[in-house]
């Protein structure tokens, strides 16, 4: 999909310095505001960068404080963007800055975003990697190996992931969990008539669900009497 970049231009519109003759707010979006100078537009901004800047009809803008309001807009824009994503579900830090490339947004706004966003706790990866722990396994029956495999692509550190992992299978009984999901498949694992096949086709799925093959082996055979009552 073709994306549209975002960067922050080299020049303004209008030659600077130039005095401000007119602060409006814009109708389709009330939390923004036109700048004019020299009665032509300059820049529409957020209403806290009127507030933050302390911009007001005459005082003169000049290239450097064009170039801070330009990059506090993209930054606001960022922001929303984040927010608006974060509203729907919980994403990894790797996961917004891949997103925020791919909406066009220059990458070091997005990473100063995403850092402001860390320091207020909007963005924790190792919450993150927690939640996505307990919910792939509960949900999905994903066994350890396999879910720090998906952690890794959402770009989550490898300490993290350990200690996400740790957390939710520490106080779980792997036994338990293999046996719930034998019993899933019990009909499909039954067609297979020949027990060495059954034993292989139960002990491939256990591992594709990402359970270690020694704990697989470990209780194979407990596996094999449940799937044969």
């Amino acid at each position: 999909m073709k994306t549209h970049k975002q960067d922050i231009p080299d020049d303004p519109p209008v030659p600077l310095p130039a005095a401000i003759t007119a602060l409006r707010i814009q109708k389709n979006n009330p939390d923004r505001v036109s700048v004019f100078v020299e009665e032509q537009f300059l820049i529409g901004i957020s209403q806290k960068s009127v507030l933050e800047y302390h911009l007001k009809k005459g005082k003169s803008i000049g290239p450097g404080l064009y170039d801070k309001l330009l990059r506090a807009d993209f930054l606001s824009k960022v922001e929303a963007y984040f927010l608006r994503l974060l509203g729907r579900r919980m994403y990894s830090s790797t996961e917004l800055l891949q997103k925020a490339r791919n909406k066009g947004f220059e990458s070091s706004i997005a990473t100063t975003v995403i850092q402001d966003f860390e320091e207020k706790g909007w963005i924790d990866d190792y919450k993150y990697a927690f939640a996505f722990t307990r919910d792939k396994y509960k949900l999905n029956k994903w066994g350890p190996y396999k879910i720090r495999s998906a952690l890794r692509t959402k770009g989550i550190p490898p300490k993290l992931i350990d200690k996400a992992i740790n957390s939710i299978f520490v106080e779980i009984d792997s036994k338990d969990a293999l046996e719930q999901l034998v019993i899933k498949g019990k009909k499909r694992f039954l067609r297979e008539e020949n027990a060495l096949k059954r034993r292989k086709k139960i002990f491939d799925h256990l591992l594709r669900k990402g359970f270690p093959s020694e704990i697989i082996i470990k209780h194979i055979d407990y596996l094999m009497g449940i799937i044969e009552r």
